[in-house]
């Protein structure tokens, strides 16, 4: 299996949760990333999602959808340990000027967590959901139906051009194409031969989208109607107040001072209030 964010179908309590549930859910953890950069927190937010994978029994499909972007990661945590000002520093380095603090690393590590937990947030939501109850759901909670089409066939046809993707490099490499060239000139070059194609068949997909929604006149009617209905259950009592309780706490916390590289100093900078 690809390990594209696609949806994985599955028998959980995750997989049956109403869509709105899991919309909210997603929203909540978008909010609460942004409040902190401790990587302390969002340490927890991160593991808080993996504990939703886990009862939605997508837990290792999530960790191999994460595993490509900790290389990314890696660069983050290093980039802000270079530009993040601090106070307590580990390493100077006197010839180049510099020096790399612990709340220099502390912050890098936060914001890697925060990509990781923004990845993994809509991982599970996609894996859980089908792009039809996404659609319902979304329409539900008051987002117009077109702006839900958009991101529903967007994340439909994301992997599918993933795959294309892939098939065009393999075909090319069958040619003797090398994408591994000596220079990022030659590399950029090599990649053309691959994404000339891709942009060719993401156009034609594209028109044969438009002709389907020309002849199902889409967007004739504002109003729209669905063959079913939506209807919350217990699960998505719980797991709205598993939401709300996590984003009125961690928001008086973020108010009280809490969160942030810099403030309490010793062990964990910034685990206190500044």
């Amino acid at each position: 299996m690809s390990f594209y964010a696609q949806y994985i179908p599955g028998g959980s309590s995750i997989h049956r949760m109403d869509p709105r549930t899991k919309l909210t859910w997603l929203a909540v953890i978008y909010t609460v990333v942004l409040l902190f950069d401790h990587p302390m927190f969002l340490g927890l937010i991160f593991l808080s999602v993996l504990l939703i994978a886990s009862l939605g029994e997508i837990l290792r499909p999530c960790l191999k959808f994460l595993s490509p972007f900790g290389i990314f990661c890696v660069f983050i945590v290093l980039v802000w340990t270079l530009i993040f000002p601090g106070q307590t520093p580990i390493v100077v380095i006197g010839i180049l000027n510099l020096s790399i603090t612990v709340e220099a690393v502390l912050h890098g590590l936060g914001v890697a967590l925060r990509f990781l937990s923004l990845l993994a947030v809509t991982f599970v939501l996609i894996a859980t959901t089908k792009i039809g109850d996404l659609l319902l759901g979304a329409k539900k909670i008051g987002i117009p139906y077109t702006i839900g089409f958009l991101f529903a066939s967007t994340v439909r046809f994301l992997p599918v051009l993933l795959d294309e993707f892939d098939t065009i490099l393999d075909a090319q490499r069958s040619r003797g194409l090398r994408i591994e060239g000596p220079s990022i000139i030659s590399r950029a070059r090599n990649l053309l031969a691959v994404l000339v194609p891709l942009l060719l068949v993401s156009f034609k997909r594209v028109k044969l989208v438009g002709y389907a929604l020309e002849t199902r006149a889409f967007g004739a009617s504002k109003e729209r109607t669905f063959m079913r209905d939506l209807k919350a259950g217990k699960r998505d009592a719980a797991m709205l107040v598993f939401s709300v309780a996590l984003l009125v706490s961690l928001v008086l916390l973020r108010l009280g001072g809490y969160g942030i590289v810099g403030g309490l100093r010793g062990l964990f900078p910034g685990f206190g209030p500044s």
